[in-house]
């Protein structure tokens, strides 16, 4: 994944691959949920970083990391959160 420097994106920026990024961001952080979103995408890119950083290629590995993860949490890491606090809390 590329950074933006100054936060902006241009055309050339809004290919295939960076749209689809998106689509695991908003899954694993969890729908409906305005936080999940931020969770997501922090999650995705620092495995992303990590991962290219130690040399393990990274499409594959983030997709055998992002299966099991949505085995686990199925409404995504804040929307399992939140429901184990519901329950927890009794509401």
């Amino acid at each position: 994944m590329k950074t933006t420097a100054l936060g902006l994106a241009t055309l050339r920026d809004v290919d295939f691959t960076n749209s689809t990024a998106a689509v695991p961001m908003v899954l694993l952080g969890g729908l409906g949920t305005h936080l999940g979103l931020v969770v997501g995408a922090v999650t995705i890119i620092s495995i992303d970083e990590y991962l290219a950083g130690i040399g393990i290629p990274v499409p594959a590995a983030i997709g055998v990391i992002f299966v099991l993860i949505i085995l686990v949490f199925r409404r995504g890491i804040v929307g399992e959160a939140i429901h184990y606090w519901k329950r927890w809390d009794g509401g």
